[in-house]
């Protein structure tokens, strides 16, 4: 008979969307039976799917923000519908879901839940009263947690600092990306490398919603600094900020300098074509936008935070700033651009830690093990 697990996420973009997509394709599905209850605030198209990658599909619409009446609206809807359909594990991701998904839990006697924050709501970058807030909710939710699954070391960590639940109840398993078959054994294959065109600019890769947690304006403004002739930045991502974006180019004068993507669907090509990559982060979990860059063999330049350091190593994998120094991250760009043996030499670094770390397989295979002992010692954060 089939474990079946329910998966609760408010957020349907970005790394958490590509967590969730993972586990439906990855998932053994000859042991798990899976439904996902998503709100489709971020994502409109999944109003017209039928189902999520082959598996149920319950469309219960979450905002991110709190809100009293829109909040209890979905948390009596998600109950309802855990009430007439049992799970073996409920699985909640991201924030909001995370409080309205345990509750429903709590509220329908699901006594196995596994909670993914993919980055807490606190963070370095709020004031004090809205940390305090973010892990008081955060703190009682603990005793409806059976697991708190954390993406990376560094969450771990923010968690048993935070004291928001007991650390026997963390557990730690690695995001996971795949791995290109392009390459082998680690090492970069020339004809998958974008070739020299006369005057083609040299491309640098942002990949994030433009959004103030990204801090999109660093890397846009760290294009004023830039020296190297005919570079380029490309953001891939839409969001928020992205008007104001536009007008920050203008203003500082490196318009012609930035180019605005949108929402690509598939990134990694994209990033084939780049020989730097950027991530201009505040605050992290594990970037899936720097997983495949180091997958991709494209050297990073990254902010040095929580989440990012358990992956970039200064002048090992890659190279660190400190956030908001956009001069530093200018500089650092005409470097990579300029030593090319050396950012060769990073990526290729990176590439293999990734290779080792980091696999789709790993990942799946200790979060099956997870759901079928919950209580099992595996992984446990120390």
């Amino acid at each position: 008979m089939k474990y079946r697990v329910c998966h609760i996420s408010e957020s349907t973009s970005g790394g958490v969307y590509t967590h969730l997509i993972q586990l439906a394709k990855h998932l053994n599905q000859e042991m798990f039976d899976q439904t996902y209850i998503l709100s489709s605030i971020k994502n409109e198209s999944l109003k017209e799917q039928k189902s999520f990658f082959g598996h149920s599909l319950i469309i219960a619409d979450m905002k991110r923000e709190i809100s009293l009446l829109g909040d209890l609206k979905s948390l009596l809807q998600i109950t309802r519908y855990l009430r007439a359909n049992k799970f073996d594990v409920i699985h909640c991701h991201s924030s909001k879901a995370g409080v309205i998904g345990r509750i429903a839990a709590f509220l329908t006697g699901h006594p196995t839940v596994f909670y993914t924050p993919h980055s807490f709501s606190f963070h370095a970058f709020n004031s004090k009263l809205k940390n305090a807030f973010f892990m008081g909710i955060e703190r009682c939710m603990a005793s409806f947690t059976t697991r708190l699954i954390c993406v990376s070391l560094g969450e771990a960590r923010l968690a048993v600092n935070s004291k928001v639940v007991p650390s026997s109840k963390i557990r730690v398993i690695l995001n996971g990306v795949d791995q290109d078959p392009v390459y082998k054994e680690g090492i970069l294959t020339e004809t998958y490398r974008p070739q020299a065109v006369d005057n083609a600019p040299r491309l640098i890769s942002f990949i994030g919603r433009l959004s103030k947690q990204k801090n999109p304006h660093m890397a846009v403004e760290a294009m004023k600094y830039v020296t190297t002739p005919n570079t380029q930045l490309i953001l891939m991502g839409g969001g928020p900020l992205e008007k104001e974006l536009k007008a920050f180019a203008d203003t500082i004068g490196v318009s012609n300098k930035v180019r605005f993507m949108g929402d690509v669907s598939q990134v990694r090509p994209l990033l084939r074509e780049c020989e730097l990559f950027v991530s201009t982060s505040l605050w992290e979990s594990m970037p899936y936008a720097i997983l495949e860059a180091m997958a991709e063999s494209v050297p990073i330049i990254a902010t040095e935070i929580d989440g990012v350091t358990d992956l970039i190593k200064h002048n090992e994998t890659g190279a660190l700033v400190s956030p908001f120094d956009s001069q530093g991250l200018g500089k650092l760009i005409d470097e990579f651009l300029r030593d090319k043996q050396k950012s060769r030499q990073l990526a290729l670094r990176a590439q293999e830690w990734i290779r080792k770390n980091h696999t789709i397989e790993g990942m799946i295979t200790k979060l099956e093990k997870l759901y079928l002992s919950p209580q099992g010692d595996e992984d446990v954060y120390a």
